[in-house]
């Protein structure tokens, strides 16, 4: 064999050592996919048999939860979940995952599909809403008067 020829070989032999043909890369990331695919489905099905348990416990649920944000704080659902960054709607979705993460024991992927918002940002909320709860004091009251059992008054502002 030529030089050429023996290059051409080692060449052809390195690349089926180190890349898998077209077929098998396809099956995997298929496979990869549908591994994510799986693990998403479970995450919802872990969110929602939470708070189911929460439910009957006799515990509110964190649907109840957002509906008393959403009250105390005088927004819609969709405001709540919007891209909208104006001060009570970031007090409101701070606020929510604050209490949602301590009290209800809520993921940071259940607010994030709640929110519409990276688990990242979720942290932050709770985060920056955890260093000062003080500055929630009167929100807090209305929202635990409407979950407990009071009237809750809306807070606007």
């Amino acid at each position: 064999m030529s030089y050429q020829q023996d290059l051409a070989k080692l060449h052809k032999e390195r690349k089926a050592r180190f890349y898998p043909i077209d077929g098998e890369l396809v099956k995997a990331k298929a496979e990869l996919e549908d591994i994510r695919r799986h693990i998403r489905e479970a995450q919802s099905e872990l969110d929602r048999l939470s708070e189911l348990r929460l439910e009957i416990a006799g515990h509110p649920s964190l649907r109840n939860l957002i509906v008393a944000v959403c009250t105390v704080y005088g927004i819609s659902r969709d405001e709540l979940s919007s891209e909208l960054r104006t001060r009570a709607y970031v007090r409101a979705r701070k606020h929510l995952c604050y209490i949602a993460r301590r009290d209800f024991g809520a993921s940071l992927h259940q607010l994030g599909r709640i929110l519409n918002r990276d688990h990242t940002t979720i942290i932050h909320y709770s985060r920056s809403a955890g260093k000062n709860p003080g500055t929630f004091k009167d929100e807090t009251a209305a929202l635990d008067a409407f979950l407990y059992g009071k009237d809750a008054e809306p807070m606007v502002g």
